[in-house]
């Protein structure tokens, strides 16, 4: 098997797939309209809340861990895959709890302060 970097390249075919997979989402979304009731789900709405920690925290924390948990993973799997997913996996469930943390403790507060700024 080669070595982790020869698969790179994966990673950047991914994130274009992904990109094309949420654009063709948002457009069946946007076309058939209240069909997505699973969309008003409290969960879901949360999640969006935290949509900007996400985008803000997500890739400083991917820096600082996509190699600690590549190494840590490469000790006890030899499929480059499973490696790959596990880190995924870790990394968003620490994006969404860093997040959560920042919108707990920050942004709320300034989003009641929102209120008391009015604008015309």
């Amino acid at each position: 098997m080669g070595s982790f970097k020869d698969y790179e390249y994966i990673q950047a075919f991914n994130y274009i797939i992904l990109g094309l997979m949420f654009t063709a989402l948002l457009a069946i979304i946007n076309y058939f309209g209240d069909s997505f009731d699973f969309l008003k789900n409290k969960k879901l709405i949360y999640i969006g809340k935290l949509s900007y920690g996400c985008y803000v925290y997500h890739y400083p924390l991917i820096l600082l861990f996509k190699n600690r948990l590549d190494s840590i993973f490469i000790k006890f799997f030899d499929n480059f895959i499973i490696v790959h997913l596990l880190r995924d996996i870790l990394l968003l469930l620490l994006t969404i709890l860093v997040s959560h943390l920042s919108f707990k403790l920050f942004e709320s507060k300034f989003l009641k302060l929102k209120q008391k700024f009015t604008y015309n």
